[in-house]
């Protein structure tokens, strides 16, 4: 962005997401606010989408990753955040019209040009301030993000949720992990919901010349895209990062969720959306510092046995897909509280884990019966478990982690 000017594209950002609530009339989300905060009436964003037909890919990726951060959000609050922090909010709204908005303290992070020109769009809009609502304009060259939040009263205890969209393509990479960096270690737990594209080089013609044309736009505008990311390098980082829990979705995972009829036509790879959890999806409430240190001292006995715990030593959570209620295990085989299922259909529960080649959950003890699909199924206390490998026989390991016959039904 220019000096001392508000960003272009977080405006032509706000524009796609009101031409979405007049083109598609908001099939993918609803947004109340998106033609007041633009000051465009339907007929004039309707007039501008027919004379630039391109700009229909954009749209639909722009309301997909705005539902996408929103969804993510809704299960993150069921699970105890109360904090939301908008990084590179342009002229995001939910804010001011979100379903949860008044069960979290909402921070919005931006240049101080680009929030200033929102507080005058919001001003202009007759749209009201919610009270929970902290603006916490940024200088990057002046200050850190961690500075400015905590200048702010950001509680890095407490559970907390990002949203960052529209952002990564535009930065290096040494300002996208130390970002990323930040928010991984905060103490409280964290997750984050932004968006990334893979090198043009690794996409289709036709992905690639839509790509090479919007490139163009956006250095045309002084915001040149900057970085991309192949997926499994992005996804490895983030681990080692300390991110537990990273959900990926490119264009094709996309299209299968929100319009499925269109999954098979769409290409493997191109922009994408993530959200990237510090710790595992859990329920309220922290284990005691014995919890953990007895969850670390079997998980290391289970390694040395051949059994993998995917997670830290902490005990984290692992998630389940399952549409029944379960309980919340502790790490080690006892039930802590309940959990709701979320809009999504996973669920944390407790008592059994399971690894395979392509997931690694806990899961609910009422499942095992169907287990066997998975994998192996250990019950950490030792009393029941299942070893639904290919291997034969009877095992046993350290910490109590007993393998038993594939015709385990559960207990």
């Amino acid at each position: 962005m220019q000096a001392g000017e508000p960003s272009r594209t977080a405006w032509a950002a706000a524009f796609h997401r009101a031409a979405h609530q007049v083109l598609e009339q908001g099939r993918i989300f609803e947004d109340p606010l998106a033609l007041r905060i633009v000051n465009e009436d339907a007929t004039g964003i309707a007039r501008w989408a027919e004379d630039h037909p391109p700009g229909r890919r954009m749209r639909t990726f722009i309301a997909v990753r705005t539902r996408f951060a929103e969804d993510s959000l809704t299960a993150a609050c069921e699970r105890g955040a109360r904090q939301l922090v908008v990084l590179g909010a342009g002229l995001d709204t939910y804010a001011y019209r979100g379903a949860l908005r008044d069960r979290v303290r909402i921070w919005e992070v931006d240049h101080p040009a680009t929030q200033e020109w929102k507080r005058r769009r919001l001003a202009d809009s007759g749209i009201a301030l919610p009270p929970n609502l902290t603006f916490t304009p940024i200088d990057f060259e002046r200050e850190t993000l961690r500075e400015g939040l905590a200048a702010a009263g950001f509680d890095p205890h407490q559970q907390s949720f990002f949203t960052w969209l529209g952002v990564v393509p535009y930065l290096t990479e040494e300002a996208i992990w130390s970002t990323l960096g930040f928010i991984a270690s905060l103490p409280g737990s964290a997750q984050v919901v932004f968006d990334y594209a893979n090198p043009p080089e690794s996409l289709s013609p036709e992905t690639r010349a839509d790509h090479e044309r919007r490139a163009a736009r956006v250095a045309d505008l002084g915001e040149a895209f900057r970085s991309y990311f192949e997926s499994q390098k992005l996804r490895g980082k983030l681990m080692e990062l300390g991110f537990r829990e990273v959900e990926d979705l490119g264009p094709r995972q996309i299209a299968a969720r929100y319009f499925p009829s269109r999954a098979a036509a769409m290409p493997e790879k191109g922009g994408h959306v993530v959200r990237a959890s510090r710790r595992s999806a859990d329920c309220r409430g922290d284990r005691s510092g014995g919890a953990r240190s007895q969850s670390a001292s079997r998980n290391r006995a289970l390694r040395a046995g051949g059994i993998h715990t995917a997670g830290s030593d902490s005990g984290s959570h692992h998630r389940a897909r399952t549409g029944d209620g379960a309980r919340q295990g502790d790490g080690h085989g006892r039930s802590g509280q309940a959990c709701r299922p979320d809009s999504g259909g996973w669920q944390s529960a407790g008592r059994y884990f399971i690894t395979s080649a392509k997931w690694s959950m806990w899961w609910p003890t009422a499942r095992c019966t169907n287990a066997h699909r998975y994998g192996r199924a250990w019950d950490f206390r030792g009393r029941t478990c299942s070893s639904l490998s290919k291997s034969s026989g009877e095992r046993s390991s350290p910490g109590q982690a007993k393998a038993c016959p594939t015709n385990f039904s559960g207990s």
